[in-house]
């Protein structure tokens, strides 16, 4: 079956996508073919939401079991086929595509048909995608002028008589 979703964004205004992918691929060939798609560098995590008609977050279909020791299962992008969980128009689903942020793209199916897909394909395009993250400006912190200074933070507020726990009292004793 031919699926295809319509991608939206709260971010940008007038971004629209609409693609066309086959009911037997997997979540994994959908992420993959949407960072590309939209320009994103590959191998960043992220992951899919089912939702309820008010984009409420439902299963979570992750790129990877972030909790192997779990005894709960998960199924990854790479085993859940879309057509395991996508059957008809109207549903809805997140791709969350920065997890640090919980930024989203909204997808919605808008149709569903028996003609075959042979490969992932963008049908309409208008607009720019919300930007991904950059992770160097994160790690980095930004500019020098908003850097936190722990011994100035801890000489201004010194106070011999906090009753707070300090980092040598033995928690064992309380």
């Amino acid at each position: 079956m031919a699926i295809r979703l319509r991608l939206i964004s709260d971010e940008s205004e007038n971004f629209v996508r609409d693609v066309e992918i086959d009911s037997e691929n997997t979540f994994l060939d959908l992420h993959n073919f949407l960072q590309d798609a939209l320009g994103y560098k590959n191998g960043e995590m992220a992951s899919f939401f089912e939702t309820d008609n008010d984009w409420t977050k439902e299963i979570e279909i992750p790129l990877m079991d972030m909790n192997p020791e779990s005894d709960d299962a998960v199924i990854t992008m790479a085993e859940a086929k879309l057509g395991d969980y996508i059957s008809e128009a109207k549903q809805r689903l997140l791709y969350t595509f920065d997890l640090f942020s919980d930024r989203n793209i909204f997808i919605e199916v808008f149709e569903v048909d028996n003609k075959k897909c042979k490969d992932p394909q963008v049908l309409r395009s208008v607009g720019d995608p919300p930007k991904p993250a950059n992770m160097d400006d994160i790690l980095q912190g930004g500019d020098d002028s908003n850097e936190f200074d722990i011994d100035k933070f801890d000489d201004e507020f010194k106070d011999d008589n906090d009753p707070m726990i300090s980092y040598s009292d033995n928690l064992e004793d309380l």
